[in-house]
């Protein structure tokens, strides 16, 4: 079984399972937590409720805790959030896992300030976070704006002596600072890490073009170009945004060109809408009109509001016109 669950083989592993118990034999703790994790992956709820009682029933949820941290996550994983809470507070002994779980499923559903409550009740309880942790409570700092907590996380990152060390925690701290608008703290984190990935970057350049500042956007584009790694498609949604905001209509189109023949990217639609967006400030109708054309029916519509609001702005009926009824009919698609 724990062949079968540690290559994904979910339905095998239960299959095994469910023939132990016809043989009459009783199931340990590693084969229970096979069967959960499989559980967990099928999204099989009723069976993993069997399994939760049959381990209550012979007393074992309080002998490993990687048993009761697996119940948590098969509940977490199969939409039961709330039994997963109920079980949590239940548990007679709880591991550094059972509150990482949490924490990340409350991140993933958009339950920041529960995830923050975990975590706070997590290191009051005399439990270290650990990274998958960390990098869920920046992650809801971010989305929330408690830069406070954040602040708290960075200490913490700091005394583990984390900082440059996981590329993904460094990023996520940058990226943190700057999407509650701190680019003093995000430069400073930046500036202090050993390497800057493409994460890193990309962070440190959405976060000045969220605060408005677009020439800063395409001066740290510019330092990143000669001195870090190659931009990805997030870099250049943003400075091609940035591009647009300025006026910047030379060097949108060059950015542009040099994304897919120097850099191998492909444009998706949001380069083309910021495209659009920029042709269509610049009062150069046409081109816009044609990069429109580039992006898929049911991708279009935030570029035809683009293209509209540059219509109104130039009080060009005609196109104006057209493009409503484009819009009108991807609507009712």
């Amino acid at each position: 079984m724990a062949g079968y669950s540690q290559f994904g083989r979910s339905e095998d592993t239960l299959c095994c399972f469910e023939s132990l118990r016809q043989e009459g034999l009783y199931p340990n703790t590693v084969t229970y937590i096979s069967a959960l994790n499989a559980c967990a992956s099928l999204k099989a709820i009723d069976v993993g409720k069997k399994i939760h009682g049959e381990v209550v029933s012979r007393g074992l949820l309080g002998m490993d805790p990687t048993l009761g941290s697996t119940l948590v996550y098969m509940y977490c994983k199969c939409g039961e959030l709330a039994k997963a809470q109920e079980l949590f507070e239940e548990l007679p002994a709880r591991d550094v896992v059972s509150w990482t779980v949490l924490i990340m499923e409350c991140c993933e559903n958009n339950h920041g300030e529960k995830a923050l409550g975990y975590f706070d009740r997590m290191r009051c309880e005399g439990f270290s976070p650990d990274e998958v942790a960390l990098l869920c409570v920046l992650k809801v700092c971010g989305s929330i704006g408690a830069v406070e907590k954040g602040d708290e996380v960075y200490v913490e990152i700091a005394r583990k002596n984390l900082i440059g060390k996981l590329s993904i925690l460094s990023s996520a701290l940058v990226d943190m600072y700057a999407k509650c608008h701190a680019l003093a703290k995000a430069q400073e984190v930046f500036d202090m890490l050993p390497s800057q990935d493409v994460s890193s970057w990309t962070a440190l350049i959405s976060g000045y073009c969220q605060i408005g500042q677009h020439d800063v956007v395409l001066q740290t584009f510019s330092k990143m170009i000669l001195r870090g790694p190659e931009p990805n498609v997030i870099t250049f949604m943003v400075v091609l945004s940035a591009c647009g905001i300025l006026g910047l209509v030379h060097e949108g189109q060059i950015y542009y060109h040099v994304m897919s023949s120097y850099y191998g990217i492909i444009p998706i639609s949001q380069h083309h809408t910021c495209m659009v967006n920029l042709f269509g400030r610049e009062g150069q109708l046409e081109k816009a009109m044609a990069m429109l054309e580039k992006i898929p029916p049911s991708e279009r519509l935030p570029a035809c509001f683009a293209l509209l609001n540059s219509c109104k702005n130039l009080k060009s009926m005609k196109i104006a016109r057209f493009v409503f009824k484009n819009a009108i009919d991807l609507d009712a698609m």
